[in-house]
């Protein structure tokens, strides 16, 4: 498995835009870079959550694991490793998440990256 840091280190200074540099877009740039995920659906999970957000969790979860499928990638009941993908509860809402191990994630925030510990709702694993 390839270690997400690396990644994740480079949206340190880099703005949240909705469907350019979402949560969406970071966790599928890494799918394809990290996991191995075709390039194709990755690309669309950015705009299809941008289609999404405001609206409940549960359609967001659909939408993802529709994505996961298309991507080649599978819906598991939590992260089996490191480098994983969640769908994570935070506050009012959710955000898509790199996993750290034990609940811990690395997500985008409103400028840069956030490291964040909550169950999540969905995983995406290779």
């Amino acid at each position: 498995m390839v270690d997400p840091l690396p990644y994740c280190r480079r949206f340190i200074a880099v703005p949240f835009v909705l469907g350019r540099s979402d949560c969406a877009t970071f966790a599928a740039g890494w799918a394809e870079h990290g996991l191995g995920a075709q390039r194709a659906p990755v690309r669309r999970l950015g705009l299809e959550q941008a289609r999404v957000v405001g609206r409940d969790i549960a359609r967001m979860g659909k939408m993802a694991a529709r994505w996961a499928r298309r991507a080649g990638l599978a819906v598991v009941p939590r992260p089996a490793c490191r480098g994983d993908i969640g769908l994570v509860e935070i506050g009012d809402g959710a955000g898509f998440g790199i996993c750290l191990g034990h609940d811990q994630w690395v997500m985008r925030a409103s400028v840069g990256i956030a490291f964040v510990v909550a169950p999540p709702v969905l995983v995406i694993a290779r």
